[in-house]
C-alpha cells in the first residue's frame, strides 16, 4: 500500500467515526429539544441569512405552505420572530 493510500484510508476512516458520533450528538440534540431535524435546519437557514418563507422552503425542499406552518411552530415557541 502506498503512503498516499494509507493516508487517504485513515481519513476516510476518521471522517467516518466523526459523522457517525456527530449525528448521533444531534438526533439526540433534537430529541432533548423537542425539535424536528426540519426546523433544526430551519434554524441554521435562517442563522445563514435566508429569510422569507419560500426561501426555506425551496433550501429544504419542502412547500412554501409547510415551511409557513413550521415557521409559525418555531414562532409559538418563541425561537424566531417573524
Amino acid at each position: 500500500m502506498q503512503p498516499t493510500d494509507a493516508f487517504v484510508s485513515t481519513l476516510q476512516n476518521w471522517v467516518e467515526v466523526f459523522m457517525r458520533r456527530s449525528m448521533r450528538s444531534f438526533i439526540l440534540f433534537s430529541k432533548e429539544s423537542g425539535l424536528s431535524m426540519s426546523q433544526i435546519g430551519a434554524l441554521f437557514h435562517i442563522y445563514k441569512g435566508a429569510s422569507g418563507v419560500s426561501d426555506i422552503g425551496d433550501d429544504l425542499g419542502i412547500t412554501s405552505a409547510a415551511a409557513s406552518q413550521m415557521l409559525e411552530h418555531l414562532v409559538r415557541h418563541q425561537l424566531i420572530l417573524r
